[in-house]
């Protein structure tokens, strides 16, 4: 569609439902076409301006999303690096480095308003656990969904797993 189509239809959007939304369908920013400046926004939309209330919106969502993801992959990198040390039985002082550098985080976050974002030893135990699962179904060949497993053992007659039993080395086909 030609820029100018598309300013023209969000124009037209914005009148009829009297809002911007996002991809889900939500309400992003209201128009009201009975207010004066509400119409210039409008009709100067049509005209192929992004209406500054929308622009705000979406900078501060986006913000928004950026700071708890920022948290986030922090959080989840020094969670994955105890859980690799823990589980490859690394040395002390690794534990150590890794614990220092959990316990530096949460003081970080401690002083943010993500204060919900800090790592407890019960996370870091539910999460060494959820890990030691999946290491156990993924070694056994089991799917990590319980939905998978049906799935799995129908596919298992067309690709069997290992050797056939009671055979201990390789025969030639016949």
């Amino acid at each position: 569609m030609p820029r100018w189509a598309n300013d023209i239809s969000h124009a037209y959007r914005y009148f009829t439902s009297g809002k911007e939304t996002n991809r889900a369908g939500n309400a992003i920013v209201r128009f009201d076409p009975n207010d004066t400046e509400q119409m210039g926004e409008i009709i100067m939309r049509g005209l192929g301006f992004q209406p500054r209330r929308a622009t705000e919106e979406w900078e501060r969502r986006q913000a928004i999303k950026e700071s708890g993801d920022y948290w986030d992959i922090r959080r989840e990198i020094l969670m994955r690096q105890f859980g690799e040390v823990v589980k490859n039985k690394g040395t002390q002082e690794e534990k150590d480095r890794v614990i220092s550098g959990i316990k530096k985080f949460n003081d970080e976050v401690r002083n943010t308003p993500n204060r919900m974002k800090a790592i407890s030893g019960d996370a870091l135990k539910e999460s060494m656990m959820q890990k030691l699962k999946i290491q156990q179904k993924e070694e056994a060949g089991i799917p990590r969904e319980k939905s998978n497993i049906p799935i799995a053992r129908d596919v298992e007659k067309y690709y069997p797993r290992g050797w056939p039993k009671g055979m201990v080395g390789a025969k030639p086909v016949q």
